[in-house]
């Protein structure tokens, strides 16, 4: 079985397929509501990513148990660099794949220079056509993140985003991990 792993990790890197976390960016503390996103409220973090080729930030939701909205109702997630008015990247998924307590992907084109570099994400409820009920991102009841912060409409707090970002690690990379994992493995 551990030379099927190996396998599929090397068919993934040879697909470009391939997802990895930046574990410098995993914040998963749920404590509270960041508050609604409806309208033109936004609900946003600032983070520093560590690898090349960020593309994708996995956001943790609540929906109330009442949440109703169109079929064409959509989030889009806004990436800036940290400090700049200018979209650097969007994506946007339907409203219907938040689930409550659940993470949702926004997914984008691979950002080769995103290594070292400061961003700022936000939702944007604008083409969300809540009917009833409410969407919320969980948050920490503190800040614990030390690269960021929670921004509610641009301001900032003293709390952090549930959220997780992912890069596309290069061929070279996922051979690499999937030789040193072999290694391992037989070594032992």
């Amino acid at each position: 079985s551990l030379l099927i792993g190996v396998g599929l990790i090397l068919l993934m890197a040879l697909t470009g397929n391939a997802d990895a976390i930046d574990f410098s960016n995993i914040q998963d503390d749920a404590a509270v509501p960041a508050g609604d996103l409806f309208g033109p409220n936004t609900i946003g973090q600032t983070f520093v990513f560590y690898h090349p080729n960020l593309h994708s930030i996995h956001v943790r939701w609540v929906a109330s148990a009442d949440l109703a909205y169109s079929n064409e109702s959509q989030i889009i997630l806004h990436l800036r660099l940290a400090n700049t008015t200018i979209d650097h990247v969007t994506a946007s998924i339907p409203l219907s794949k938040l689930l409550h307590n659940n993470f949702a992907i926004f997914s984008f084109p691979p950002i080769p220079d995103s290594h070292n570099q400061s961003f700022y994400f936000f939702l944007d409820a604008a083409q969300a056509n809540i009917t009833r009920g409410s969407i919320s991102v969980w948050a920490s009841g503190e800040d614990i993140y030390p690269d960021g912060a929670l921004l509610l409409n641009d301001i900032r707090t003293d709390r952090d985003l549930a959220f997780r970002a992912y890069y596309q690690p290069d061929p070279a990379t996922l051979v690499e991990t999937a030789l040193r994992s072999l290694v391992t493995k037989l070594g032992a």
